[in-house]
């Protein structure tokens, strides 16, 4: 990595007393290889080598050239799973068909590998390797790839104040930013590393505008208003390059005019790979935000009385034209190289003799009109008034009580629609065909303004849910500082009060706001009908509003179970405000002079929280599965009735979802989840003397956070408490300044021996919580694969056992040596077992969340400075600072999906290796 950092800022008197202001400039270019836009992780599969050269829509080997008629049966000899039966990924997880090895007699003369598949392995980037690169041996290979991304980062700022008069003082504020970032590797986050193959490149520009203006006024002695206007603007431009399209390796565009490669991803994490432009990095978002309030103070004898209110609107646009590009998803590498629908598939001609395609997902986010323009809108409303009781000398009390109207995002024109389903027809049974299939069950907003057709529902709100935002959240809130003795060197300070949450707009504008039709349509999941040369199945629909796809009806056949599988992300009916109920006592006693004992207790809990996801950080909302879960035949299964469904397969499971003609997997946005948090905090601080000053802060926690569990008997799908993975139970940090005291010296010494300084942070923590999953588990409630299913533990083995021995540089490099063992033990090694039959699908694993830590951290973070007087009121400060001074390896977590050919194995690093920065300042 190569950073460099330079700016400076500049401020005055422009008219003395009367107006003053101040600008800065701060310009960073910065090279870096070893975050997630310039480093990726994969899986390379083992491919021979010349590849040589087939024709687009080919289906025999001898219309290729000689090169290409002998790399076919070696490609099949090197991934057919008779020749390597320990070996996952060449085993398709969908269907009976395999890759055949040569010889062995079976199969069709290319080995029953989909051409298309061979066309994008002959594919070759521009700069001559492939797109899809082997490991170039018989065996998977998980290889690191490092190309630095080149990221600059413009920052300016600037501000005035300007005196009125005695009473009156306006200030204003205003900054800008513009850092464009480009990146071989596509990532949503700079601290994921990806598994995407070289080739990919992106580029990211943001630009960020705020203003501010302030007017103070001291309206009396005793009565101070404060009222200002802001505005934001940010803008992101997302862009990719690429040679490719899809129809050049006879794939169907999902829009033909769209046609860029997709983004195929195969396998999970770094036990597999992608490739193709992504498809979130070919995108506009515009977002205003526009922001008035005012605050007025009135100070009359032993109470400060304060007051505001607060109003703004924001305005968010977004364009995804690359969601038309899709992201066809394959659970291994075989699922990839078959590529097949599945033998229930109407019009399946070649099928994999299998319930579920070999393609697991078109895309999350893939829509044939993605490109519709996302108009969204909300306004947030908010007031408070509080008072500051000095009770006597020694005891002040803080009372309030805020109002909130948080509310919820809509689209300005009305283009989109939920599903509710506690409509009386949502769990009815509807249409056998996509010709007669039904829209019960489905609600437009009160400001849709295309056809209503038969069945759909128009609400009485904009909003998706059934009654929008509440206008009656009152939040009080309650503290206290205390001091019980005379003398000043002990307080006591505590406070408790309810707390309003906005639920995070991210979550809303991926979904648009959270449900599809008619804007954008998802395919069909599961996509029992989908190939690799086609991996769109579209529902059939009737027409909505100009320029939108249209509504999708749900049907299912009762015969054969074939059936809309509708891909819709739900917002709950009753969607709720979160609110989190918080609590603490601190205390703090200076027991010598200059040093400081806190000793403090927090405490929360938060209700109907937005679901979180496990691997996400905490308030970052996300959609949750299992409102369609499919129950079990019997009395617990209402759908049963409709559809006579008395025995459990993997091809009924359409039959027995709560909606029917949705899909098993569909998401939905719900208030449904809690935490708790509870921590003892201690801190020994001390202040600045004799030119040392320290603090250490140590912190025990116990986090724990309702997320969905599934189980095997009625409800199914429950929330259960689970340790908080965005929590460590134990955490220790160090911060200190040390002036070193060297002795005093003379002349020209002064200057080498005065000035220097000694800082830094250490860290030492705890892991977090690791959930085991296994992908194989809980087909027979999701339909043919496995989804969302936790871990089997084995019989007699307890979480101790997943744990493997010795150092963790010893677990790190044995799970990357083939066949060596991780930091965790997994089916291999006899610890999980396959989740439990039920019929001819999977059940769900037992193992509980959060059962066993990740790897701990032990960080240092140093500087040396050196200060330079020149005159006075001028000098010069030479910095050098040294991020993971020692250069200790600090390991992220493992794969920790159980039927993963990587699980257990730690490939990337939390923290960079020792990075060391120089910086120079004159100070003025």
């Amino acid at each position: 990595m190569n950073s460099n950092q330079f700016g400076g800022t500049f401020g005055g008197p422009i008219k003395k007393d009367k107006f003053f202001f101040f600008v800065s400039y701060q310009e960073t270019r910065q090279r870096n290889g070893i975050v997630g836009y310039g480093s990726s992780t994969a899986t390379l599969p083992p491919i021979p080598g010349n590849r040589g050269t087939c024709p687009v829509g080919f289906n025999n080997p001898l219309q290729c050239d000689a090169a290409g008629q002998a790399f076919i049966p070696a490609l099949a000899a090197a991934v057919c799973p008779a020749a390597h039966p320990t070996v996952l990924a060449d085993k398709a997880q969908a269907g009976t068909v395999n890759v055949v090895c040569p010889g062995s007699g079976g199969g069709n003369a290319l080995f029953n590998i989909n051409p298309v598949a061979i066309n994008l392995l002959q594919a070759q980037v521009p700069s001559g390797g492939y797109l899809i690169p082997g490991s170039g041996t018989a065996n998977y290979v998980t290889q690191t790839f490092s190309d630095p991304a080149r990221f600059s980062d413009h920052n300016g700022m600037g501000n005035f104040d300007y005196v009125i008069n005695s009473k009156h003082t306006l200030s204003a504020r205003y900054a800008y930013e513009q850092d464009p970032t480009n990146s071989p590797f596509p990532t949503l986050n700079i601290t994921l590393i990806g598994n995407t193959l070289p080739g990919s490149t992106v580029v990211t520009t943001k630009w960020n505008h705020a203003a501010l203006l302030k007017l103070t006024s001291i309206l009396s002695n005793n009565l101070v208003n404060e009222a200002q206007v802001a505005y934001q603007r940010n803008v992101t431009i997302d862009s990719h390059a690429s040679p490719f399209t899809d129809s050049q390796f006879g794939i169907t565009p999902l829009n033909p005019g769209y046609d860029v490669l997709s983004y195929f991803t195969v396998g999970a994490g770094s036990g597999g790979f992608s490739f193709g432009p992504h498809y979130f990095f070919d995108g506009v978002f515009p977002e205003n935000q526009y922001e008035w309030s005012d605050q007025i103070s009135w100070t009359r004898g032993k109470h400060t009385l304060r007051s505001g209110v607060e109003v703004e609107r924001i305005q968010l646009s977004r364009t995804y034209p690359s969601n038309q590009g899709g992201n066809p998803t394959f659970p291994r590498f075989a699922d990839f190289l078959i590529g097949r629908c599945a033998a229930t598939a109407p019009g399946c001609t070649t099928s994999n003799g299998g319930p579920a395609s070999n393609l697991q997902t078109a895309g999350n986010f893939t829509s044939p009109t993605a490109a519709f323009d996302y108009l969204i809108r909300t306004t947030d409303l908010n007031a408070f008034v509080q008072d500051d009781f000095k009770v006597n000398s020694r005891l002040t009390l803080n009372l309030g009580v805020r109002w909130e109207y948080d509310g919820l995002p809509y689209l300005k024109d009305g283009n989109y629609s939920n599903f509710w389903t506690g409509l009386p027809n949502a769990g009815s049974l509807p249409g056998s065909s996509p010709q007669t299939g039904t829209l019960a069950g489905y609600i437009v907003p009160a400001n849709y303004n295309g056809p209503l057709p038969a069945g759909l529902i128009q609400s009485k709100n904009n909003c998706a849910t059934q009654h929008c935002a509440p206008w009656d959240n009152f939040a009080p809130r309650i503290g206290f500082a205390w001091q019980p003795l005379s003398s000043n060197r002990w307080v006591v300070r505590g406070g408790a009060g309810f707390f309003y949450d906005l639920i995070g707009g991210q979550i809303f504008a991926d979904g648009n706001p959270g449900v599809t039709a008619p804007g954008e349509v998802l395919p069909v999941t599961p996509p029992s009908a989908a190939t690799l040369a086609d991996p769109w199945v579209l529902p059939s629909v009737v027409p909505g509003p100009t320029g939108t796809y249209g509504f999708p009806l749900r049907w299912v056949n009762t015969t054969n179970f074939s059936n809309s599988g509708l891909g819709q992300t739900v917002v709950q009916q009753d969607l709720q405000t979160p609110l989190t109920y918080e609590w603490n006592l601190n205390t703090q006693y200076e027991f010598r002079r200059n040093w400081v004992l806190e000793l403090g207790y927090v405490g929360s809990h938060g209700i109907h929280q937005i679901g979180q996801s496990r691997s996400g950080a905490q308030g970052q909302g996300t959609t949750v599965q299992g409102f369609n879960l499919a129950p079990l035949a019997g009395a617990d299964c209402t759908s049963c009735v409709l559809t006579g469904v008395t025995t459990n397969t993997v091809a009924n499971v359409a039959g027995r979802v709560p909606y029917l003609g949705l899909s098993p997997t569909d998401a939905i946005i719900a208030s449904t989840s809690s935490y708790k948090y509870n921590s003892l905090q201690a801190t020994v601080r001390k202040q600045l003397s004799y030119g040392l000053q320290l603090q250490g802060s140590y912190t025990w926690s116990r986090a724990f956070i309702a997320l969905p569990f599934f189980i095997d008997t009625p409800p199914y799908d429950v929330f259960a408490y689970e340790p908080n993975n965005n929590y460590r139970p134990q955490r220790f940090v160090l911060n200190y300044v040390w002036n070193l005291p060297f002795p005093h010296a003379q002349g020209l010494m002064v200057r080498v021996t005065e000035g220097w300084s000694l800082s830094g942070v250490f860290t030492i923590q705890d892991g977090t919580p690791l959930t085991i999953t296994d992908g194989t588990g809980g087909s027979i409630f999701f339909g043919g694969q496995g989804a969302n299913s936790n871990a089997q533990l084995c019989p007699g083995m307890t979480y101790a056992n997943l744990l493997t021995s010795g150092s963790l540089t010893q677990r790190v490099s044995g799970g990357l040596t083939h066949g060596g063992v991780g930091y965790l033990n997994g089916k291999t090694q006899g610890v999980l077992c396959a989740p439990p039959a039920i019929g001819n699908g999977t059940g769900f694993g037992s193992v509980g969340g959060g059962v066993v830590l990740g790897p701990g951290q032990n960080n240092w973070d140093m500087s040396l400075a050196k200060s330079f007087t020149i005159r006075e009121g001028q000098s010069l400060q030479f910095r050098s600072e040294f991020f993971n001074t020692f250069n200790q390896a600090q390991f992220s977590n493992p794969t920790t999906v159980a039927s993963a050919a990587n699980f257990g194995q730690i490939s990337t690093t939390s923290v960079s290796p020792r990075i060391i920065q120089l910086a120079l300042k004159y100070l003025f």
